[in-house]
């Protein structure tokens, strides 16, 4: 794997400053490639595919016409959509679970080679930022069925990189309360933290507040979005940079940030990343719509214009870097993260809308849920049990940041749990959205 890996990662130093029409091109070989697999292998796509497989010969100018998958398609037609078993295709194939996040687990097999593309993803990663091979990384994610990475010695582990024969990986359970992760990380000491967002700010919590310093010089963040309010306080708690990424479950990396400019760079080498508006139609530059992927390496589960439920926005213009590969600016969520108010106004609510509250809310963590039109509930872990809060102020505040007519209901916890697949969620909406209006 290692010596494939390899040449992937090689490619991908040419590939990321190619002219525009090359790359183009490059894609469409692989997007020929997975569609001719795909329609003769996976009985889902048999008919589906001849917008592009006209007469045997492949027409890229109908990729548009192929029908988006939905989840709930995927989720009804996955024995269709598996493919057929080919000895011709190299390596093994495992199973995995995605975390159910959208209501329903799905089950993704995986072959050897998309599991390598993906890692050759963050090879680029780490060469990209600089980040030293030989150091140490420390990962503290969903590990649930691996009971060694539990505190208080967690799992040790060998390279994290191809180019790092030197280097030491460490692994816990992100279930691990805060405050033995911040004990944990003072004993392992690695340069570099791989961790969700949310832990990452329950992190900078514990660790600003004991004054510690565990020697981090770098975070990577993964499977949910990373607002600036987050980085803004690792680097004043830690000291550290904070490295963004995005991906999911179905098809691993699909964009890395750059460290010129801190756009998402797309992985056009794996995927093609769609952004469509609500008529199903690319969006202009700098606009917001909904994220199609299509993975070219998957082919025991090939995933043909796969509606990920998120909505992203996409870059104004090309990297400052000089880098050709297409990029986002930010990613806002999935649907569920979105807010629907009675005009059919849209919002993607920001972390800094509750921590902004300041001095009418002192809390540690929070978790806002829209149950109707005109109405959230703020779920939160108060920082001083004594502190009543000024209801009346907060509801004006809340009907400043974010619909005029909105109204709270509050709610102190002793804590907040983290959702299906050790993930979680700032902000979820119960109001099913009826309009294709977006703002942010």
């Amino acid at each position: 794997m290692d010596e494939v890996r390899a040449s992937f990662v090689e490619t991908l130093k040419r590939t990321e400053r190619m002219p525009l029409p090359e790359l183009v091109r490059y894609q469409a070989g692989l997007a020929e490639h997975l569609a001719r697999y795909a329609a003769d292998k996976a009985p889902f796509y048999a008919e589906r595919l001849r917008s592009v497989l006209r007469e045997g010969a492949f027409d890229p100018r109908g990729w548009s016409d192929i029908p988006i998958l939905t989840r709930q398609e995927l989720q009804e037609s996955l024995q269709d959509i598996v493919a057929l078993d080919d000895p011709t295709q190299p390596g093994w194939v495992v199973d995995s679970r995605t975390s159910g996040s959208t209501g329903v687990p799905l089950s993704v097999q995986w072959t050897w080679l998309a599991h390598t593309s993906t890692h050759a993803m963050l090879e680029r990663l780490y060469r990209w930022h600089g980040l030293d091979p030989n150091a140490s990384l420390a990962v503290i994610r969903f590990l649930k069925r691996n009971k060694k990475a539990a505190w208080p010695d967690g799992l040790a582990g060998g390279p994290w990189s191809l180019d790092g024969p030197h280097g030491t990986s460490h692994f816990l359970n992100n279930t691990t309360p805060a405050h033995r992760q911040a004990e944990w990380l003072s004993r392992t000491r690695p340069r570099y933290l791989s961790t969700n967002p949310s832990n990452l700010d329950a992190l900078a919590d514990e660790l600003g507040a004991a004054g510690r310093d565990v020697g981090l010089e770098a975070v990577i963040t993964v499977g949910e979005i990373l607002t600036p309010e987050t980085r803004r306080r690792v680097a004043e708690s830690l000291g550290a940079k904070v490295i963004d990424t995005y991906g999911c479950q179905e098809l691993g990396k699909v964009a890395l940030e750059c460290p010129e400019s801190g756009l998402l760079h797309i992985c056009a080498e794996n995927m093609i990343v769609e952004v469509l508006d609500g008529n199903d139609q690319p969006v202009m530059p700098g606009e917001t719509g909904r994220v199609v992927l299509t993975g070219f390496y998957n082919l025991a589960m090939p995933l043909i214009r796969y509606a990920i439920g998120d909505y992203a926005e996409t870059a104004p213009g090309p990297c400052s870097c000089g880098r050709t590969l297409p990029a986002l600016t930010r990613v806002l969520g999935r649907q569920r993260n979105m807010f629907v108010f009675a005009d059919n106004t849209r919002i993607w609510p920001r972390t800094a809308i509750v921590t902004g509250l300041g001095g009418l809310l002192p809390l540690k963590q929070f978790k806002m849920i829209q149950t109707a039109v005109d109405r959230v509930e703020l779920l939160y872990v108060p920082i001083d049990r004594s502190h009543e809060p000024d209801l009346d102020a907060i509801r004006t505040r809340l009907r400043a940041n974010l619909h005029p007519t909105i109204d709270v209901t509050l709610n102190a916890v002793d804590h907040i749990p983290y959702g299906a697949g050790g993930k979680f969620e700032d902000f979820v909406s119960l109001v099913a959205p009826n309009s294709t209006r977006l703002d942010s």
